[in-house]
């Protein structure tokens, strides 16, 4: 190790020794002072010693007493001190090395016996270490401290707690006991105390003589830790028991970093341990001295995969296992790591809710097996569900894990027809997804059932249709049990949702079937799937439904173009009109504003297509919408001439005003159709100068638009007079912004002659 330079501060005492040793050994620079300390103990003591012994007891003083990081920190010069050895330093030095007749002639020529050697220690530290009894006495003889504060260990006592020195540690106790004090009631030292010394050790000898002869063994060591947690991090079953049944009153005492003895007993997978501390009703199987997310014994067990220490703690009937299909869930953790016979202890524990979540969960993270392991148990419901309602197959399904679907379906209390939340068998959800191999599985298997819905009334038709999976579709299609003219939630049909899609392949796969009824759904709404094509403007797709599949263009719809024939008209389709209006059965149905076909196709000046409507024998030019607008008011806000004329020619009166007081020259002029407001004023039953109920007329709203010709007309050929001296004269100029209207409106001023 010294050559390679692998060494670490986790390493014993005993290798940083031997290393130390080696380091002294091969440094020649301190072989001058190894040579005059060793003549110097030669002198004094009639036992033998050699370097090789000298340069022992160093290493070990150095380790016992400074301790691993000085070592490590000063290994280069770990032997400057050497050069200035005096007679204390020496009488150290033999007690690490057992030499009580040198210690005894120092001490009677003067040489304290109390006091510590910077890097060597005391003579009591080392007898402590050596566990020389003798020694002990004979330091106490001579005023030496049984309980001074000393070295890495805390002092002699805490040392030889630590090494087994036992006739050490009951002579430094008694000692303690007849003095009855202590220099610090409060822990220190590395194990805050003999016993925690002991403990740590596992000096079950001296555990007892510390519980003997300490009535209230409660110092901490450094974090808060007790003896017992000592014990158990270090795997002391035998001290921990002891330690237990002593009386030990605080066994789920947590540290620092919120560990119990149970916790770092489970952590450092001791087996012996645990099994100790949870035969005592004091520990606390659950205790998880969580915070800032740490683990529990039960979890930490699970991932380190102590399958024997899960076993212990699981019978504890307080033991928290979780109830959320979390990742913290112990169940869930142990799945994760892939721990079948954890698993399966959890899962032969009882029937507690998160056991019936532990199937959806694997099989939504595609654990095969895991999944696996839970059919075979034959512990849990293959259709157990989440809080969503979701079983395993719904998540294999989703997630697309086409082994764990075929595992699944392959046991025989699987049901594909469960739903989950949103009502979505595993069925529906493949459909959705558009996997067709997932689709197969699930439509093969005789037990899948195509008729049940979601919760918007859905199948998986209505599904496949609506998405426009035309393979889909021919695979329910074939079977028997299908109901093509099922209505969901707001009665649309399968083939409805085709039409939507605007798939050919599945709206011909739904003609071809003899039981698709083209005219559902008959939903007071209207929209059948002849109303769609007609409004996405698939005019052959209408056609065909017409005349192949006797399609009914009656339908109705709470739109402004309400029906088929609005939509054909509004678009000037004379084709598409044509094939309707020999299927129509009333070509004056309204929309819900009162506006029939004619009038829209008028308004929009959609010319060819009104005057096709106006030839239909049944046509009613006398209509009026809601709000009293006449189809020849329509017709003149669209200002075809054509149009009007024929009205004209079929009795349409064109004087009548809507709810608003508009006329049709009125809209005629607003529009600025120059040609109509010419024809309808060459009528008597025309009044050009009406007002509407804002007091609008004809001329001020053309003033105002700015049609010059139009506001020419009204003044010389229809007779209009404009009276300058009337507020809405007054107001109308304030609006005109073409001079040449001005100068037309105030020649026709000058012309203006009041009624007496």
């Amino acid at each position: 190790m010294l050559y390679i330079g692998q060494y670490n501060l986790t390493m014993n005492d005993r290798l940083w020794s031997r290393l130390l040793y080696e380091k002294i050994a091969h440094d020649v620079s301190s072989h001058e002072s190894m040579s005059r300390i060793l003549s110097r103990l030669r002198s004094l003591s009639t036992a033998q010693c050699c370097a090789e012994d000298c340069a022992q007891a160093i290493s070990t003083a150095l380790i016992s007493y400074k301790g691993r990081a000085w070592v490590a920190q000063n290994l280069k010069s770990v032997m400057h001190w050497a050069e200035s050895m005096d007679d204390f330093g020496i009488m150290v030095l033999g007690a690490w090395l057992g030499l009580r007749d040198l210690v005894r002639v120092l001490l009677g020529n003067g040489v304290l016996g109390d006091k510590s050697h910077e890097y060597l220690g005391s003579a009591m530290y080392a007898a402590a270490f050596n566990n020389d009894e003798l020694l002990v006495e004979l330091l106490l003889d001579h005023g030496a401290g049984a309980w001074k504060m000393d070295g890495v260990y805390g002092d002699a006592l805490q040392l030889a707690a630590y090494k087994g020195s036992k006739t050490v540690a009951r002579r430094l106790l008694e000692t303690r006991v007849s003095k009855e004090a202590s220099p610090n009631t409060y822990g220190y030292g590395p194990y805050g105390s003999p016993l925690g010394a002991a403990a740590a050790a596992g000096h079950d000898d001296i555990v007892r003589l510390c519980l003997k002869w300490h009535r209230d063994p409660r110092q901490l060591g450094p974090h808060l830790r007790t003896p017992l947690f000592y014990a158990a991090r270090s795997g002391r079953a035998g001290a921990a028991k002891i330690l237990l049944d002593g009386g030990e009153m605080r066994p789920n005492l947590d540290d620092d970093f919120n560990d119990t003895p149970l916790s770092v007993a489970v952590e450092y997978n001791h087996e012996d341990v645990v099994s100790v501390l949870l035969s005592s009703d004091k520990v606390r199987a659950d205790y998880p001295g969580v915070q800032h997310g740490k683990l529990t014994p039960l979890q930490t067990a699970v991932v380190k995969g102590y399958t024997n220490i899960v076993r212990m703690l699981l019978p504890r009937c307080h033991v928290e296992v979780g109830e959320q299909e979390d990742k913290k869930s112990p169940i869930i953790m142990a799945a994760l790591k892939g721990n079948t016979e954890i698993v399966n202890l959890f899962l032969t524990k009882d029937k507690a809710p998160y056991v019936q979540h532990f199937l959806p969960w694997v099989a939504s993270r595609g654990l095969t097996k895991m999944v696996k392991l839970a059919l075979d148990s034959q512990i849990l419901d293959p259709n157990s569900h989440d809080a969503e309602f979701r079983t395993a197959l719904h998540h294999s399904v989703g997630r697309r894990h086409y082994d764990l679907v075929k595992l699944l379906l392959q046991h025989n209390d699987t049901s594909p027809n469960r739903e989950d939340r949103k009502g979505r068998t595993p069925l529906i959800l493949a459909i959705e997804s558009g996997d067709q191999f997932l689709f197969r599985l699930l439509l093969d298997d005789p037990r899948t059932c195509i008729g049940i819905s979601n919760f918007e009334g859905m199948t998986p038709l209505h599904v496949a249709c609506k998405h426009g999976l035309s393979t889909f579709v021919a695979s329910i299609l074939a079977r028997e049990d299908v109901n093509v003219n099922a209505l969901d939630e707001h009665r649309k049909t399968p083939f409805y949702h085709a039409v939507v899609s605007k798939s050919a392949d599945t709206i011909q796969l739904m003609l071809e079937n003899e039981n698709t009824d083209p005219n559902q759904p008959d939903n007071n709404q209207g929209e059948t799937p002849l109303y769609i094509a007609v409004r996405d403007g698939r005019c052959e797709l209408a056609m065909m439904l017409i005349q192949r599949y006797n399609a009914c263009p009656n339908c109705w719809c709470v739109e402004y173009l309400a029906t088929p024939l609005m939509i054909a008209a509004v678009r000037g389709d004379l084709d598409l009109m044509s094939v309707l209006l020999e299927k129509t059965l009333d070509i004056n149905v309204p929309n819900n504003r009162g506006r029939t076909a004619l009038g829209i196709a008028a308004s929009h000046a959609q010319a060819e297509a009104a005057l096709m409507l106006l030839q239909h024998p049944d046509i009613d030019v006398h209509h009026q919408a809601v709000d009293g607008t006449t189809v020849f008011l329509m017709a003149a806000r669209g200002g075809h001439l054509d149009i009007l004329i024929d009205l004209l020619a079929k009795g349409a009166h064109p004087g009548i005003a809507n709810s608003m007081g508009e006329t049709p020259i009125y809209v005629a002029s607003e529009n600025g159709h120059y040609e109509a407001v010419m024809l309808l004023l060459e009528r008597a039953d025309v009044f050009p100068d009406q007002p509407t109920y804002y007091h609008e007329t004809p001329l001020s709203v053309a003033a105002r638009r700015g049609y010059v010709s139009i506001v020419r007309l009204l003044l010389e050929q229809g007779g209009v007079d404009f009276n300058p001296d009337c507020p809405w004269s007054q107001k109308l100029l304030s609006m005109v912004n073409k001079s040449t209207i001005m100068e037309l409106l105030l020649d026709a001023s000058e012309r203006f002659v009041e009624v007496p």
